[in-house]
């Protein structure tokens, strides 16, 4: 079990590096996550540019506050696909992980029904207006239903279509309860399917394709562990005076974290949880990624 995030300021910020860079779009906070190979190796993620882009003060059903957060996101993917020379001329593929079936799992497949594809129009030689990229979009589905691994799926569609780069929208999983539907990481580092509920595949990034791998994710579920943890903390923060906690608070975090463990294990709650408004979060956030994904890949999309 254990506390699993997939957020990169999260885990670089448990060892208080430095190599973070505090910024605001639009009045949106923003935070940039340099991790290099050392710092890859202590933290358990692929070297790259991470950006968090905090929405917790935001109202998500605001339609202004989406559209200021939209503009956050497309300005943040035209700042990645500038740095890997991804033009408007390159050919792109965006990829929705997770199942549809599953609404806390289904931000990518909801992201592609949204996204303008317009890779047909390439392939009958219709008259495209500059500014256009070509583009295609899939949802691969998950392994359960197809027996194949997502990985070789996009893989397979990447080397027949000759493609330049990979956008892969999916769903996270982070350590802290108030990120939940309120942040949106992208990076240009890649992504493993199914990590955010405990099911790693096979990663999607520039090495297993051999192009470069942008991915966005919103962290939309937290498991019991997580819970459990963030409970325990934050009452600590309140219990100077009293008994509350009891041995809890002369505990080290190793030993803390084996209770809380051996607690859940031995009772089968091994859960994974998500806000009851989690259809309406899915539903505002599918539109901000696919519309900021149109307007970073396409000049004239107004």
């Amino acid at each position: 079990m254990g506390i699993h995030t997939d957020l990169a300021f999260e885990a670089v910020n448990t060892l208080k590096s430095n190599k973070k860079n505090f910024k605001k779009i639009d009045n949106i906070k923003v935070i940039e996550t340099k991790v290099d190979k050392t710092l890859a190796t202590k933290i358990k993620k692929k070297v790259g540019d991470y950006y968090l882009i905090d929405v917790s003060e935001k109202d998500i059903n605001d339609s202004d506050e989406l559209l200021k957060i939209e503009k956050c996101i497309t300005k943040i993917l035209r700042d990645i696909l500038k740095k890997e020379n991804i033009t408007v001329d390159k050919k792109g593929l965006i990829v929705g992980l997770g199942n549809l079936n599953i609404t806390p799992d289904s931000l990518g497949p909801r992201v592609v029904d949204k996204v303008i594809v317009t890779r047909h129009i390439f392939e009958l030689n219709e008259n495209i207006n500059d500014g256009i990229s070509n583009v295609c979009a899939f949802s691969p589905g998950v392994m359960g239903t197809t027996g194949i691994e997502t990985s070789d799926i996009i893989k397979a569609i990447v080397e027949k279509i000759k493609l330049d780069y990979v956008i892969v929208v999916d769903a996270l999983k982070a350590k802290e309860l108030s990120r939940i539907n309120k942040t949106i990481q992208i990076t240009n580092s890649g992504i493993s399917p199914g990590s955010g509920v405990g099911n790693k595949r096979k990663e999607l990034s520039k090495e297993t394709l051999g192009i470069p791998v942008i991915a966005i994710g919103v962290p939309t579920v937290v498991d019991a562990y997580t819970i459990v943890n963030n409970t325990i903390e934050y009452l600590s923060k309140y219990d100077e005076s009293s008994n509350l906690l009891g041995h809890f608070k002369n505990m080290n975090e190793r030993e803390r974290n084996e209770l809380i463990e051996l607690t859940l294990s031995s009772k089968g709650l091994n859960m994974i949880v998500s806000p009851k408004e989690i259809d309406i979060d899915i539903e505002n956030f599918s539109e901000i990624i696919s519309g900021a994904i149109d307007h970073a890949l396409h000049e004239i999309v107004v």
